[in-house]
Formats: C-alpha cells, sequence, structure tokens
C-alpha cells in the first residue's frame, strides 16, 4: 500500500497499469517517486508518493494496481 497525492488533476479512481516510476528521489528508507498509471478507463493519473524501500519496493512498470482516491487529491495505491 502507497499513501500519496494525485499531481495531475485527475480524479479516477479505479483499476490500472503501471507505466513507468519516475523522479525516486531520498534514502533507501525514505524515497520520493512519481509513478504514472494508465487507468483501466483511459485517463493516465501522476502519483506522488514516498515510501520505505525495505518494506515496499517502488512501484514498476507493468504492475497492476487500484487507486483509492481520498480528499484534497490524496489517494491509495495498492499494487496486486
Amino acid at each position: 500500500m502507497f499513501n500519496g497525492e494525485i499531481v495531475n488533476n485527475v480524479l479516477v479512481g479505479g483499476l490500472g497499469i503501471v507505466q513507468a516510476d519516475l523522479d525516486c528521489k531520498g534514502h533507501v528508507e525514505s524515497i520520493t517517486c512519481r509513478a504514472v498509471i494508465m487507468m483501466d478507463s483511459g485517463e493516465t493519473i501522476h502519483f506522488k508518493y514516498t515510501h520505505n524501500m525495505v518494506e515496499e519496493p517502488c512501484l514498476s512498470p507493468g504492475d497492476r494496481v487500484k487507486v483509492e482516491l481520498l480528499s484534497n487529491l490524496k489517494a491509495v495505491v495498492y499494487r496486486f
């Protein structure tokens, strides 16, 4: 599970596939990345998130994910 925010104001939740994971910066225990997710609806989401690489590797191209929208452009992404 990844907590973060949608940075391109596309507010479509649901299922999608990670196309890219870009701009990863930081320390292995607190790295910030921007995932590009193509939603099944055809919309593209840019999702900025910070995570611990030891506990959960970065999202990778081809990963199937579920995007759950929260308030104020916040979102949770689940990899499965």
